[in-house]
């Protein structure tokens, strides 16, 4: 049975890690952005593509 001191910490961690992944994903995509921009896709589409997509053979360029 779950005291009151574990659902808290619980509680509090899932929030600390879902905020390091917005943290995380926020910086990705800025990144992104920024490469998509320098490889002259301007416009909506540097909004729109720069999707990191960690081990896919295309996302290495």
């Amino acid at each position: 049975m779950k005291t009151r001191t574990d659902k808290t910490l619980l509680v509090l961690t899932a929030l600390f890690v879902a905020g390091l992944a917005f943290v995380a994903g926020a910086i990705s995509f800025a990144h992104m952005r920024e490469l998509a921009t320098h490889h002259d896709q301007l416009g909506w589409k540097s909004y729109a593509f720069p999707r990191p997509t960690a081990g896919s053979p295309k996302s290495t360029g």
